[in-house]
């Protein structure tokens, strides 16, 4: 069992578009993991939402991120600029009521826990300690909190990782006396952060381990050219650097 990993599409459509497009020509249609922020920065929140929506029997999960939190409760004191409150602001106007309703009916508080081929899989968009804010660092994933897990899979930082973390474990006689835990991080789908602009996803193997970190090149110029000025241009102008 393969599963499609997304999060931080950041209203990105076409960004998105490439990603699902590119995962089906390699997988076909995989399950999806959301770690959320679909919505905020870029110009086509609706749209992204509708296309995750048609693919509704494909989602295990639609987890809200920070961004999504800000938007139904209004409450945009923990963004780091003014600019970053005026694009939740302009977020706002631009979805429908249906939008709205949706996002708080379907998408899902952060944390939340899968149960998938027998592996136990942590979904958080920050962190245990901060689960929407949260970046989880290297320090924060050697908590034993997220021993039990197989698998933790986060979002929030736009930087794409895999990180093994190993605990000592009680039973001693399996696995040479280790518990390991695989932290993943996809990446962003529409804002990259990584010095990388291509739209970025991941791709967890759920019976060989293996994960496979993509980049996908998309048309960024049509995707800046629709900013109107509403969303302050900083968003447009780090799209072509991934910074």
């Amino acid at each position: 069992m393969k599963v499609l990993i997304l999060s931080d599409i950041h209203a990105n459509l076409s960004a998105l578009e490439a990603v699902l497009r590119d995962a089906r020509e390699r997988w076909g249609e995989l399950p999806i993991i959301h770690l959320g922020d679909i919505v905020d920065y870029g110009m086509r929140p609706h749209q992204c939402i509708e296309l995750l929506r048609a693919l509704d029997k494909q989602v295990l999960l639609h987890l809200k991120g920070n961004h999504e939190l800000a938007l139904l409760d209004r409450d945009r004191s923990r963004f780091s600029s003014e600019r970053g409150r005026e694009a939740s602001r302009a977020t706002a106007k631009m979805l429908k009521d249906k939008d709205l309703s949706y996002i708080r009916d379907v998408y899902e508080d952060s944390p939340r826990e899968l149960l998938l081929k027998r592996k136990k899989i942590l979904c958080v968009h920050g962190d245990l300690n901060d689960p929407y804010w949260g970046t989880m660092s290297c320090e924060e994933s050697r908590n034993t909190a997220y021993m039990p897990y197989d698998y933790v899979v986060s979002g929030h930082t736009h930087i794409r990782f895999v990180r093994e973390v190993f605990h000592p474990s009680e039973d001693k006689d399996a696995k040479r006396g280790k518990k390991r835990t695989v932290f993943i991080n996809p990446g962003s789908v529409g804002q990259p952060r990584n010095h990388n602009p291509q739209a970025q996803y991941a791709v967890l193997d759920l019976e060989h381990g293996d994960i496979e970190l993509r980049s996908v090149r998309y048309d960024i110029e049509h995707e800046r050219s629709l900013f109107d000025g509403s969303v302050d241009s900083f968003y447009s102008e780090r799209l072509v650097e991934g910074i």
